[in-house]
C-alpha cells in the first residue's frame, strides 16, 4: 500500500513572520487566551497562528500540509474560520485607516484565477450561477475567475476594495467605493473614462486624472504627469500576486478568501520597506515646457 507522507518544508528567508512592531498593532484585536471562551483552551499563541495563516496564503497549498511548527492543521483552520465569522480580519484591515493619505486615490482590478477546487460550495438551494454569484466567482473567456477591485493611497496602502465575479464590470462598485472618502484626485486608467463616473468625481469636489477613450468624439485633457503615479497600484498588485493563496483563489468561500485579503493587505500595508516608489514621493512641480 502507498503511504503519502507529509512533506518537510524548511523555513526560508521569504517565510512570513511577523515583526515586532506588526504584532503590537495586532494583538489587542485578537481574543484573549484563556478568557471567556467556553471548551478546550488554546494551545499555542495567536501570533503562531496568524504566522501559519501568511504561511497558507504564501504557499497557496493544502492546509493539509501546514508544517508541525505551527501546530495543527485542523486546529489552526478552525480557529480562522472563527475569526473570519468574528470578523476580526475586516477590523485588522480597518487599523490601516489611520495611516493613509487620501488626498491621491487610484483604483485598478485585477483577475484572481479560481482553482477548480473553490467552485464547490453549497449551493443551499440556489442555482449554480446564483451561487457562484453569492461567492464572488464568475466565468470569464479564461474560465472562473474572480474580479479583485482595489482603492489605493498614493503611498501603496489600500483603502478598499470589492470582490466581484470574474464575468462583472469593473465600474460596478466603484462610486460604492470611493463612498465619502475626503480625496481631490481620483486617477484611473482608460477603462473608467464614462461621463457618469466624471460627473460623480466633478460634483464631489474631486478632480478625475483618466486619460480619454481613442474612440471619444470630444478628445479631453488630463493631468499626464500626475497620472504617472498610477505605477503604484500596480505594484500593490504585483507584491499581492506574490502570495500564491491570492494569485490563484483556493477558498470556496468569498469570506474566507476575503480574511487572508484583509490580512496580507495589512501586512504588506505596514511593511518597513514597502515597493512604492511613487513620484508623488518627490516633487510635483509641472514639469518644464
Amino acid at each position: 500500500m502507498l503511504v503519502l507522507q507529509r512533506p518537510v518544508w524548511r523555513r526560508v528567508m521569504t517565510d512570513p513572520v511577523l515583526t515586532d512592531a506588526q504584532w503590537k498593532v495586532l494583538e489587542p484585536l485578537l481574543p484573549i487566551l484563556g478568557g471567556t471562551r467556553r471548551g478546550r483552551p488554546y494551545c499555542q499563541s495567536h501570533r503562531t497562528t496568524l504566522e501559519a495563516i501568511l504561511w497558507i496564503a504564501q504557499a497557496g497549498t493544502s492546509w493539509r500540509f501546514l508544517p508541525r511548527e505551527y501546530g495543527k492543521w485542523k486546529s489552526v483552520h478552525r480557529r480562522f474560520r472563527r475569526w473570519v465569522n468574528a470578523k476580526i480580519f475586516e477590523r485588522i484591515f480597518e487599523t490601516m485607516a489611520s495611516m493613509l493619505d487620501l488626498d491621491i486615490i487610484m483604483v485598478d482590478g485585477t483577475f484572481i484565477k479560481v482553482h477548480q477546487s473553490a467552485a464547490g460550495a453549497r449551493r443551499e438551494g440556489r442555482s449554480r450561477a446564483a451561487s457562484r454569484e453569492q461567492q464572488a466567482i464568475g466565468r470569464s473567456k479564461g474560465g472562473l475567475n474572480t474580479l479583485l477591485v482595489a482603492l489605493v493611497d498614493k503611498n501603496g496602502r489600500f483603502i478598499r476594495y470589492a470582490l466581484q465575479p470574474g464575468n462583472s464590470s469593473e465600474h460596478r462598485n466603484v462610486t460604492s467605493l470611493i463612498g465619502d472618502l475626503p480625496a481631490n484626485e481620483f486617477l484611473g486608467d482608460g477603462l473608467y473614462d464614462s461621463d457618469k463616473l466624471r460627473f460623480y468625481l466633478t460634483t464631489r469636489g474631486i478632480k478625475p486624472t483618466i486619460p480619454p477613450r481613442k474612440n471619444r468624439k470630444a478628445k479631453l485633457e488630463f493631468d499626464r504627469h500626475s497620472y504617472m503615479g498610477r505605477h503604484t497600484i500596480e505594484n500593490v498588485f504585483a507584491d499581492l500576486k506574490q502570495f500564491r493563496g491570492i494569485a490563484t483563489r483556493y477558498c470556496k468561500l468569498a469570506d474566507s478568501f476575503r480574511g487572508y485579503l484583509d490580512l496580507v493587505m495589512w501586512v504588506i500595508g505596514t511593511r518597513e520597506t514597502r515597493r512604492s516608489a511613487s513620484p508623488y514621493h518627490r516633487d510635483l512641480s509641472p514639469l518644464p515646457v
